[in-house]
């Protein structure tokens, strides 16, 4: 069931200088399942905000803490929120404030929202002696590369593709052309890469 376009108030919805209106857009690749307004739910199984739809919330001035989350409700109803966004935002007389909540780039799924992050893999050689390769990926988009202690390459990470409500994320590597399209499965999975030896030519990488 879609859940957008609607109106509701916080207390008394009159003030001497008009109501204002808090508008939420959804611009991630996920359904909006929570949308909490000072720790009020304003959506619940099984209503959601669809992708490229709004919500907005019409009352007297003031300022409002506000939790977003997309994702998907599972079979019993519960919410699996993938990706939050929280803040404050300021309702202004006459006026319209918009939080759009925008995907996750690239970069924060690969450095983990954080600064950076360790991706790691094991591979085997001719000689059956083991090695490990290791990515750090950071939240500026760039990569530096190692085997073992040695760096081999740095370089950045370009999106491909991300579909509406998909778990497989598709990015590529620069360094410094762009190679083939990654399949990451996220939030849940490793990513397959064909940059090892002869002897064990994709290495599967696993944030450490």
């Amino acid at each position: 069931m879609e859940y957008y376009g609607l109106h509701s108030c916080f207390g008394t919805c009159f003030s001497p200088d008009g109501p204002g209106t808090l508008r939420i857009v959804n611009e991630a690749k996920y359904d909006m399942i929570d949308i909490s307004i000072n720790n009020v739910s304003q959506i619940s199984y099984p209503n959601i905000l669809p992708i490229g739809k709004t919500y907005s919330i019409s009352d007297n001035p003031k300022t409002v803490n506000y939790s977003l989350g997309v994702g998907f409700y599972t079979s019993t109803g519960d919410r699996d929120v993938w990706f939050t966004l929280a803040g404050t935002a300021s309702i202004i007389a006459g006026s319209e404030t918009t939080v759009t909540f925008r995907n996750p780039s690239i970069a924060q799924l690969l450095s983990g929202f954080a600064v950076a992050s360790d991706w790691q893999g094991d591979y085997w050689d001719g000689n059956l002696a083991l090695h490990r390769a290791r990515f750090r990926f950071t939240n500026a988009g760039t990569f530096t590369l190692y085997d073992g202690s040695t760096l081999r390459s740095t370089g950045t990470v370009q999106l491909v593709s991300w579909p509406n409500r998909d778990s497989i994320v598709t990015f590529r590597i620069c360094a410094p052309t762009c190679g083939a399209g990654i399949r990451l499965p996220y939030p849940f999975g490793n990513f397959k890469y064909a940059n090892g030896p002869a002897s064990w030519p994709i290495i599967d990488y696993y944030k450490n």
